[in-house]
């Protein structure tokens, strides 16, 4: 009965022992639950979901034309897949900021042009919605959009209800990262820089 008893009380040590060297390498590994930051791809962009407060710490999302009124600045992180009988299509994280300005709509554009030309942005034309003049719409490597659209103030309160400033130019800037599922699709888009009204400011 002693050898019996010393020998449960060994193998007990022995489980234990296992047990320790075990919880060692599990720690020295790292467990589920305190794993690293998510994965990201070769430009830094989340592989996951992008939020609304990665995409608003981006620079790009703040790219307004000097000297306008900001009106309003909204940040909507990425949504998963969503579907409809027109398919499915996920949501891209934006930052949309609704500007005006005294300056015409020609020296905006060219503002833009030149300015997200010089970060690396190419124009891709774009479809504008139904309060908008025109849109540019550009893109930076695979993920990255930087839309301008110019906006018709009448239309825009037809289709939401809101009263912008008059004798202005109105301008809905969106600035997007696509999820990584969608990257480099979508960029068939119209011509760019097409005519804007001669009637808008």
């Amino acid at each position: 009965m002693a050898a019996a008893g010393h020998h449960r009380l060994d193998r007990r040590l022995r489980n234990l022992t296992a047990l320790a060297v075990l919880g060692l390498a599990l720690t020295a590994c790292g467990s589920p639950s305190t794993s690293s930051a998510d994965p990201t791809d070769q430009n830094g962009f989340p592989i996951g979901l992008v939020s609304a407060a990665f995409i608003s710490a981006r620079a790009d999302a703040h790219l307004t034309y000097p000297g306008a009124t900001v009106l309003r600045t909204r940040a909507t992180g990425e949504s998963p897949q969503s579907c409809s009988l027109d398919g499915c299509s996920d949501h891209a994280a934006d930052v949309e900021t609704l500007i005006a300005t005294q300056d015409s709509a020609t020296t905006v554009r060219n503002w833009y042009q030149h300015a997200l030309g010089d970060r690396g942005y190419v124009c891709h034309g774009g479809f504008e919605a139904s309060f908008m003049y025109q849109l540019d719409a550009y893109h930076r490597g695979s993920r990255e959009e930087f839309w301008v659209g110019y906006i018709d103030p009448q239309r825009y309160h037809l289709t939401y209800g809101v009263q912008l400033p008059v004798g202005r130019t109105i301008l809905e800037l969106d600035y997007l990262i696509d999820p990584s599922a969608d990257a480099g699709k979508g960029r068939a888009g119209g011509p760019c820089y097409l005519d804007l009204p001669s009637t808008y400011p």
